[in-house]
């Protein structure tokens, strides 16, 4: 049998950091700053210096650059994904996880498709957890690094809000993240509808007695607005020059 770890076990992950309804000290992205931080290249948060280091697994990261990096992704060309992305080896990850029987060397061969897909989108939880349940099941020395990375993003995510209201809604970096964070704290949805800025969640009967949640997606609104916004050109057709007419 093919050993599957639910996304719900994550909690346990994350002894030490276990999300309280009643936390209010949360605060939302100020994008202004992250931008400006991000951007500042003389500065070690400029952008493309912090996602070296996740990328290499630096684990002196603070939560603060994990911040920037996560929230930062809206402010560089080609990484602001609103849908999280879809694997480009899904039919190759799809066979091989419906065998009946998985060899090591199929766990191997599933570890080198998650991580090229993190090379196009290195934030994505449900990839990043796959590669984590993974390689536990090797016995990778390397899980300990995706282990951190989750711990220290859906951190970052729940810090930002409550999810109880429009105003306190989580913010998130593409709609697969949502459904992420809604199976780290074990929830599930029934709905999904806009409302206004937010994508709110209609939940489950659940343990913690919610009805709903909000997540912020402000800035993902504004990146599908970019995508589909059409192509400008640089050609312009010149107006005619008024002039005498040639007898």
């Amino acid at each position: 049998m093919i050993l599957r770890i639910p996304l719900v076990f994550l909690l346990f992950l994350f002894a030490g950091h276990s999300y309280s309804q009643d936390r209010q000290n949360f605060a939302a992205p100020n994008y202004e700053l992250i931008e400006k931080a991000t951007k500042d290249k003389t500065s070690n948060s400029y952008y493309p210096k912090l996602l070296q280091r996740f990328k290499q697994n630096d684990t002196t990261l603070t939560a603060r650059e994990v911040h920037l990096l996560y929230y930062g992704r809206f402010f560089q060309d080609g990484m602001a994904n609103p849908f999280g992305g879809a694997s480009q080896h899904i039919d190759s990850i799809r066979a091989i996880n419906a065998k009946q029987e998985q060899t090591d060397n199929d766990r191997r061969q599933l570890m080198s498709y998650y991580l090229d897909d993190l090379e196009q989108e290195p934030f994505a939880l449900n990839t990043l957890y796959a590669l984590y349940a993974t390689s536990t099941m090797l016995h990778d020395p390397t899980r300990i690094y995706y282990d951190k990375k989750l711990e220290m993003l859906v951190g970052t995510i729940l810090a930002t809000g409550d999810g109880k209201t429009a105003k306190s809604g989580w913010h998130v970096g593409s709609v697969a993240d949502e459904y992420a964070i809604l199976g780290v704290l074990g929830l599930k949805s029934v709905s999904q509808s806009l409302r206004g800025h937010c994508d709110y969640m209609a939940l489950q009967e659940n343990e913690r007695g919610l009805t709903g949640v909000y997540f912020d997606i402000a800035k993902i609104l504004e990146a599908e607005m970019k995508m589909f916004q059409p192509a400008a050109t640089d050609e312009v057709t010149p107006q005619e020059k008024p002039g005498k007419k040639k007898k």
